[in-house]
């Protein structure tokens, strides 16, 4: 900390010190305020020097731990992923026996594993070869939008609406997926398991 001297205290207290002294005292603070700022900005780059040659020194020995452990959890990854399928596998089929009634969850002692079922999409085999069929059909303007793309939302309705115009559209069908929520007994995490469990395919239709 600067603490100013005898003659700077004496100066700025005594109205009746002439203004050439004052200059002059005021070049000496000022010579003094230069080098006090200069060894504060001294001070900050040799902390940024030390600070940087610590993070060159350590980023190493962290990337090699992160390394480490993000192989580890990879690997713990994928058994979880394999085990979940597994589960998903297992349980779809009998879902509706291993339940209560009234409940959609299955209750076991080591967790719990719910259903739900998820709304329906429509799945476009070949976007110009649907446009050409619907043309064909005289639904070019109900299902396509201005920019001559089909309007999917509202063919997807259509098409649950009505098998008998699914069977006229080979190249498009309605996919129907469900999902079991997985819950272990011992961790916060969860997972789901996504399957697709039937669509509304189209009979094979030769080309007009």
């Amino acid at each position: 900390m600067y603490i100013p001297t005898q003659k700077v205290v004496v100066c700025m207290a005594d109205e009746t010190v002439s203004d050439n002294a004052v200059r002059e005292m005021l070049e000496v603070l000022m010579v003094e305020l230069s080098d006090v700022a200069f060894a504060r900005d001294e001070l900050v780059r040799e902390r940024e020097r030390r600070l940087k040659a610590i993070e060159e020194e350590t980023r190493p020995r962290i990337e090699a731990v992160y390394a480490e452990f993000d192989t580890r959890i990879a690997g713990y990854a994928e058994g979880a992923k394999i085990l979940k399928d597994s589960i998903a596998v297992t349980a779809q089929p009998r879902f509706m026996r291993l339940v209560k009634k009234g409940t959609k969850t299955i209750k076991l002692r080591a967790g719990e594993i719910s259903h739900r079922s998820n709304a329906p999409g429509l799945d476009v085999m070949d976007a110009k070869a649907l446009l050409r069929r619907l043309k064909r059909l005289g639904l070019l303007r109900t299902f396509t939008k201005v920019v001559r793309q089909v309007n999917t939302t509202m063919l997807k309705e259509a098409l649950l609406d009505d098998p008998k115009l699914a069977a006229k559209i080979p190249e498009a069908h309605i996919k129907r997926r469900e999902e079991l929520y997985i819950r272990p007994g011992k961790t916060d995490a969860s997972f789901t398991a996504s399957i697709e469990v039937g669509s509304i395919d189209a009979p094979e239709q030769k080309e007009d």
